[in-house]
């Protein structure tokens, strides 16, 4: 897999890059694998989405070449499809339609934290095709720690903030805040692929997450200070739980800013919650003597669920965009939902789904019980700004 921890340069590899094409026009993928050939890159090639999508199981690339037009369906679906995927390769897009449809497929691609590197149009020539695969090439140079502190040093990371609201007229409820790195260089890169690169230095990890719960709680006040009073959820990693004193040290910056623990929901994974269970049960047991809000993240997507929430004081559940998608129309995801939403509400937990697109979507699971929503179908994450307009209106 193209991963942050695994990339290597060109000239490091003893394997060539592995590019996927998809388009619908047999001869025009077959000029771009030519092209990728004589460039050094290893080519798959595919002309629909269900040939895609095998293609990527069989071979996960370290890029995709993607046609927006793709007969019968389009690019947009397999943008969601890479996203679902956690894909922290590169993406390139290609396209007939004009330099409007392209832009707005780049953004599409951003907003679902796709590293984009660029978009061809169509019919392109060989020139093109080989100068956005060596530019890929040219940034596929491997993420170190030191390149993520250089990044937060130069204030180059920020935090989008993502509202999640009640149903039963209880409007937005708090907002999650989620880390964006627009690198000068690199381009937009996505948070799965930086993350892990800072999981490989404790202290740098500590040092990020520390940051962004410093920035929630600034941002928070500030809404107070305007008439707002919203809590807001920020994610934790497995090597924060690690240390002792995280606990203290979280603490201490809530009362620097004048925010009660309450106010504030630390995120954690099944797998971070599971990592090492003496000294997570410590430090999650202290966080909620504290008073903070802890939440399950991804729930139902690993092995041990259930001993997660008997063992460990969370406050909260989330369920996995991958089950919510499937609510409309597949009776068992139907089914695993409600199991959730029922045994949040046994347990005394909120309940929170995540990844919620659309309107029927959101129907279907208000009728299972589920009473807080978190997706694109409320809102993007925003900037702070932008959050500030979107609650206004």
């Amino acid at each position: 897999m193209a991963t942050a921890e695994t990339a290597k340069t060109a000239t490091e590899r003893d394997d060539p890059m592995r590019v996927l094409i998809v388009d619908d026009e047999a001869e025009v993928a077959a000029v771009v694998s030519a092209v990728a050939s004589r460039a050094g890159w290893q080519p798959d090639v595919a002309h629909d989405a269900n040939g895609f999508k095998a293609a990527y199981r069989a071979h996960v690339p370290d890029a995709a070449l993607i046609d927006l037009h793709l007969g019968v369906t389009d690019g947009i679906e397999l943008l969601r499809f890479l996203a679902d995927q956690k894909f922290a390769g590169y993406v390139a897009l290609m396209s007939g339609f004009d330099d409007r449809v392209l832009r707005a497929a780049e953004e599409i691609a951003r907003l679902l934290d796709l590293q984009v590197v660029g978009a061809m149009r169509k019919p392109a020539r060989a020139a093109e095709i080989q100068a956005l695969l060596d530019r890929i090439k040219g940034e596929a140079e491997p993420l170190t720690p030191a390149h993520m502190a250089k990044a937060m040093d130069a204030g180059h990371m920020q935090f989008y903030y993502q509202p999640i609201a009640g149903t039963n007229g209880r409007g937005t409820v708090k907002v999650e805040a989620l880390a964006r790195w627009q690198d000068p260089t690199r381009g937009y890169v996505p948070p799965a692929q930086f993350i892990r690169v800072m999981e490989r230095d404790r202290a740098l990890m500590d040092r990020f997450t520390l940051w962004a719960v410093e920035t929630a709680l600034a941002s928070t006040a500030g809404m107070r200070a305007g008439g707002r009073r919203l809590p807001v959820a920020v994610n934790v990693s497995a090597v924060n739980l690690t240390s002792l004193d995280f606990p203290d040290r979280v603490a201490e910056l809530a009362r620097r800013y004048g925010i009660e623990p309450g106010s504030l929901v630390l995120e954690i994974t099944e797998s971070a919650a599971t990592s090492d269970p003496a000294v997570t049960m410590d430090i999650l047991a202290r966080l909620r003597l504290k008073g903070f809000g802890l939440a399950i993240d991804d729930f139902g997507t690993g092995y041990s669920s259930l001993v997660a929430l008997h063992r460990l004081p969370f406050s909260e559940i989330k369920i996995d965009k991958s089950f919510v998608d499937e609510v409309p129309a597949h009776r068992e995801a139907s089914s695993i939902v409600k199991t959730v939403c029922d045994l949040a509400r046994n347990l005394h937990l909120s309940c929170v789904a995540e990844g919620v697109e659309t309107a029927a979507g959101a129907q279907a699971l208000k009728e299972l019980g589920i009473c807080l929503f978190q997706g694109y179908y409320i809102s993007p994450p925003l900037p702070a700004p932008e959050l500030e307009r979107w609650l206004e209106h």
